[in-house]
Formats: structure tokens, sequence, C-alpha cells
């Protein structure tokens, strides 16, 4: 099943009272959500080299949609992130963010086969819904906000002294600490809550 397929068992109705009861959702934001759904189901999907797996992470009391394409941490050279075959985490699939990848690809990634077998079909288009929409509602704001981190990423690598240590083995850009201070508190009140 594709996230296009997913989102295709649901009315849009259902699937916002579900998004807005379990994400904290401006209500005024019911439009922007319903163009991105009905976007969704009328887009040609693409075919993805990812499948989207969705989990509910514990420790941190909220939900994480990712994407996943077989590769392994020991499938990584070690120079790049990778880890030894005989590392503890050596067969942990690699997780890839998603939020950026164009709607298109969206509509055609398929649903991981745990997550399918775990969550309905409701939960999956909600999930993947709030995390599509992370970057913006429309996809022109999406790819630039993917801009400014590619721009961000490349001046760092340029200037390695540009990035700064925010919270113990956080790092980010030295334009972006106050910023980055301030979602790592509300992050922190979350969870405290």
């Amino acid at each position: 099943m594709t996230f296009q397929q997913c989102l295709s068992f649901s009315p849009f109705e259902i699937i916002w009272q579900q998004l807005s009861y379990v994400y904290p959702i401006d209500s005024n934001h019911k439009e922007s959500y319903q163009k991105v759904y009905d976007e969704m189901l009328s887009i040609t999907p693409v075919n993805s080299e990812y499948k989207i797996k969705v989990d509910f992470i514990d420790q941190y009391n909220e939900w994480h949609v990712y994407g996943i394409n077989g590769t392994r941490l020991k499938d990584i050279p070690l120079d790049e992130g990778g880890v030894s075959e005989d590392h503890p985490k050596a067969n942990e699939l690699i997780q890839y963010a998603i939020e950026f990848n164009s709607r298109a690809e969206w509509a055609g990634m398929k649903i991981d086969s745990f997550t399918s077998s775990e969550l309905s079909t409701l939960e999956i288009a909600v999930h993947c819904l709030w995390e599509m929409t992370f970057a913006g509602f429309d996809e022109d704001d999406v790819n630039k906000q993917k801009k400014l981190i590619e721009d961000r990423t490349k001046s760092i690598k340029d200037n390695p002294d540009d990035l700064v240590e925010v919270k113990e083995g956080i790092f980010c850009h030295k334009d972006m600490v106050d910023t980055m201070k301030e979602m790592l508190s509300n992050m922190d009140e979350k969870r405290n809550e």
C-alpha cells in the first residue's frame, strides 16, 4: 500500500478530527490540510527508494515518521558515520528524514509492513500528513526550507568554525543559536508536561 492509497481510505473530516486531537494544531490550518489532502489524492505518484515507517517513541512520548530503504549502519563507510560489522548497532536500519521529499514521491512511498500491521490507515495518514507539512503546506515553501538547510550545510562544511554546540552533542550554525536554544527549551517543556 502506498501513502496515497492510505489517504484514500479515510475522508478528510475524519483525518482532521484525529489530526487535531493528536497534534497541537491551530484550527485555522484546517483549510491548508484539506488542500494538501486533496493534492495528495490527485497527484501522480512517483516511485521512491524509501518506505514510510511510523513509530511511537516512549522516551519522548511522540510519534516518529521516517523513511527506510534497507540500508543498515554497517552498510555505511566508517568515515561517513557507519559502524563495523561487530558493533552492537550494526544491523540497525538507517532512518531517513523524508519531510522534504516531493509530494509526488510521498504519494508513491509504500508503507512499511510493520507499520501497516501495527497502525490503521487513518493513523498512518494522520502522522504522515503532520510530518509532510512540517516545513510548510505548499511544496514551494518546503523546497525553500530545504534549500536554506542545504545552503547552511554547505556553509558549515566550508567554514567549520561556524558550528556551535548549543547543548551537549547538539550543534547548529552560529546564526541559529538563539532559535535552536528556544526550540530545545520548548521541547524540554513539552516532555515535562
